[in-house]
C-alpha cells in the first residue's frame, strides 16, 4: 500500500503556512479519499464502505453506505468521489451521478466568495 488510512488535521494560516498536524482518524477499510470540511468543521472522506462523517476531533458521526446510494444490485459501480453543496450530498460513480439530500445546509454558498 502507498497510502496512508490515517486523517490528519493542520492549522492554515491567512498566508497559507500550514503547521499543526494531528491525527484525527483511521479508515476502516481502504485509503481515505476526497476530503471535505463542512461549515461545522466536520470532516467527510470518500472511504470503501461510503461517504463517512466524522466530528472535528475525528469521532465518527455516521456513514453515507455506498451500497444504499450506488444500489446494491449493481456491484461493479464504484463511488469515485463526492462533493458538499448547500444541502446536498453528490455523489460520483464510474459512470453516474447520484444526489442525497441532507436535513441541513452544510455548505454555505457565500464560504468560497472572494471579496473585492
Amino acid at each position: 500500500m502507498t497510502s496512508s488510512p490515517a486523517i490528519y488535521r493542520y492549522d492554515l494560516s491567512a498566508e497559507g503556512t500550514v503547521s499543526n498536524k494531528v491525527l484525527v482518524g483511521f479508515s476502516r477499510e481502504g485509503v481515505p479519499d476526497g476530503l471535505k470540511v463542512d461549515d461545522q468543521g466536520r470532516i467527510w472522506t470518500a472511504e470503501y464502505e461510503g461517504i463517512v462523517v466524522r466530528s472535528p476531533a475525528g469521532q465518527v458521526l455516521g456513514l453515507f453506505n455506498k451500497q444504499v446510494i450506488l444500489g446494491s444490485t449493481q456491484p461493479q459501480i464504484e463511488l469515485t468521489n463526492f462533493a458538499l453543496a448547500g444541502d446536498t450530498l453528490v455523489v460520483l460513480a464510474v459512470d453516474r451521478v447520484f444526489k442525497v439530500r441532507l436535513a441541513e445546509v452544510v455548505i454555505d454558498a457565500g464560504r468560497f466568495v472572494v471579496p473585492e
